[in-house]
């Protein structure tokens, strides 16, 4: 399980270092959105810097947590994490084009943006796991 371990830790690496990054472009971004068409251009910055809040918050409580006991388990929720990222993905996909309302379309870029990061960061994770643990 230390193999295991070790790819979390490193998951956990990628994932803040990519919030942390969007978090200050959010901040940046929203502080020059100016209109005309900057609510699009603010709702973009906002949505990114608050999803990724969320996301280090989640990275500073895995630090914390226990490793996971089960790779059968993990890898099971990791598969539906890529569900949900695909889903994350068409949704906004699906506001930021189907929306008349500029904000709601920026926060649809935003959700997608984030969909697909976490989508790939997910993936390459689960592509690190060992399939089975060494008995």
């Amino acid at each position: 399980m230390q193999d295991v371990q070790r790819e979390m830790r490193s998951h956990l690496s990628r994932l803040a270092l990519w919030s942390a990054v969007w978090v200050v472009l959010g901040v940046v971004g929203v502080a020059l959105s100016q209109p005309p068409g900057g609510e699009r251009l603010a709702q973009f910055w906002v949505w990114n810097a608050a999803w990724c809040l969320v996301n280090l918050a989640i990275c500073a409580a895995s630090v914390r947590g226990k490793p996971p006991a089960d790779l059968r388990k993990l890898r099971e929720f990791l598969a539906l994490n890529l569900g949900l990222n695909c889903a994350y993905l068409g949704v906004g996909l699906s506001l930021a084009l189907a929306s008349p309302l500029p904000g709601v379309q920026g926060a649809g870029w935003a959700v997608s943006l984030q969909g697909l990061a976490l989508l790939v960061l997910d993936a390459v994770l689960l592509s690190r796991l060992p399939t089975t643990l060494p008995d």
